[in-house]
């Protein structure tokens, strides 16, 4: 009977764990999403500010 309830403790705590990492796994994945969006928008937002300098240069 022990064993069972130690088999029951084990499976339980590796439930656990199994969701922490799951939900670990979704919001580093929310992150870099939202990373990869702020990435994109600077890129945008410099080649805008390069093309400025360009314009510049040439008047």
């Amino acid at each position: 009977m022990l064993c069972c309830l130690k088999l029951d403790a084990e499976l339980t705590a590796r439930q656990e764990l199994q969701a922490d990492y799951e939900q670990k796994v979704m919001e580093l994945s929310t992150e870099k999403e939202k990373l990869g969006n702020e990435k994109s928008d600077q890129e945008k937002e410099n080649q805008g500010l390069q093309s400025e300098i360009s314009q510049l240069k040439e008047k």
